[in-house]
């Protein structure tokens, strides 16, 4: 398979729903900045609020709708095995599918700075691609995946991870 990453931001300023399900032969992590929508994934919807981050695997059949008229903000990253194979590697694959796959992780307002701060990188490092941009969109979305990581790990054993701090 051909190396992928690709980022966006879209707005939506109306109800909105993609025509139909799909699946993709690469991860999308999924970021509901603001509103509210509604995520079909597999044969279950789930209700996912701003500030929500969604790890979608390879393959998955998925669909978002956003169901009323408000403003409605999201931005997603499509990416390959190839920018988090580092991040597979320490982990293990079967540790890292029981961390992240189809997983929703709710970042509460004081720390969604730290999460769009990675994010506008990312966004820069697109918008201005040159040779060194592969690197760059490595290291920040495992840094993205490593802090979601650690949230997971806090919400799961928070006496076992001092010294950090929950988020």
């Amino acid at each position: 398979m051909a190396s992928r990453f690709e980022i966006s931001q879209q707005i939506y300023n109306s109800a909105y729903a993609m025509h139909s399900a799909h699946s993709h032969s690469y991860y999308e992590l999924y970021y509901l900045m603001n509103g509210s929508c509604n995520m079909f994934i597999h044969d279950n919807t789930y209700r996912m609020e701003a500030g929500t981050i969604l790890f979608i695997p390879d393959n998955v059949l998925h669909k978002t709708t956003y169901l009323n008229n408000a403003y409605h903000e999201r931005l997603y990253i499509e990416f390959t095995d190839d920018y988090i194979s580092d991040l597979i590697d320490i982990l293990g694959f079967e540790q890292f599918k029981d961390t992240f796959y189809m997983h929703f992780f709710s970042i509460p307002d004081n720390h969604r700075h730290e999460f769009l701060s990675i994010f506008s990188v990312l966004i820069n490092e697109r918008q201005n691609s040159n040779a060194l941009s592969p690197c760059v969109y490595k290291n920040y979305l495992q840094n993205l995946l490593i802090l979601l990581c650690l949230q997971a790990l806090l919400i799961l054993y928070p006496s076992q991870m001092y010294p950090y701090k929950r988020l």
